[in-house]
């Protein structure tokens, strides 16, 4: 197996989302404290009608401009990812995956792609029955992206045959403790469907994934 870098040295940044209890006031939070408050209004110095009126037509008013704008946002995003589906044909695309595909002797490309740096790094290829045919040490890897590419050579010393197989990453730090690794495919889009969720395509290999699984997509082989 042979392994040739691609940007090996680059960093990587991570963003952090953190989720959290809404703090947004809504509707029924503002209605219960406005009767909480008339509840336990001073019978001497009741609260002013006119004041409350307009306090509550200003909360409308607000809740129905955030309403629109969560519509639109909707909206913006829909026809953002609003393609024709039949323009994909033909079309090379890098998607989410592991696997690898060898035809005539040649595999298929694949990238991966390590969180952080990595003190170990192995790479592990299975057949089509889950059997380990393949292992290569990488040892110590700088965060970023490497192309994997397998000279189709197995434990066993013979060729591997045509077919898919299966990439496993196995990446640790100094102390031993996992690195996140996810790997990339590249392949061609040979067909295209209509599913319950909207377009699926069908890759060479015989993968079929949907739009918001494509990274990139570039010239296939014939309009390069």
């Amino acid at each position: 197996m042979t392994i040739s870098s691609i940007n090996s040295n680059v960093d990587t940044t991570t963003s952090n989302y953190q989720s959290s209890s809404s703090s947004t006031l809504g509707e029924v939070d503002y209605m219960l404290l406005l009767a909480t408050e008339l509840q336990y209004q001073d019978p001497t110095d009741p609260m002013d009608t006119e004041k409350i009126t307009e306090q509550t037509c200003m909360f409308a008013q607000l809740d129905a401009v955030q309403s629109i704008s969560d519509q639109l946002a909707g909206l913006e995003e829909a026809l953002g990812n609003r393609v024709d589906p039949v323009s994909y044909l033909g079309r090379d695309v890098e998607v989410s995956g592991n696997t690898l595909t060898m035809e005539d002797g040649e595999s298929s490309d694949m990238t991966m792609y390590l969180a952080e740096d990595a003190e170990s790094v192995y790479v592990d290829i299975y057949d089509s029955a889950g059997n380990i045919v393949a292992t290569e040490d990488l040892g110590a890897i700088k965060a970023g992206s490497m192309e994997i590419e397998w000279d189709g050579e197995l434990l066993t010393g013979e060729s591997a045959s045509d077919g898919n197989y299966t990439v496993e990453i196995r990446a640790t730090d100094a102390n031993g403790k996992e690195v996140g690794a996810t790997t990339t495919i590249n392949d061609t889009v040979v067909s295209v469907t209509n599913g319950a969720d909207g377009a699926l395509f069908t890759l060479k290999n015989g993968t079929v994934v949907k739009y918001t699984d494509i990274f990139s997509v570039g010239l296939g082989e014939e309009d390069a």
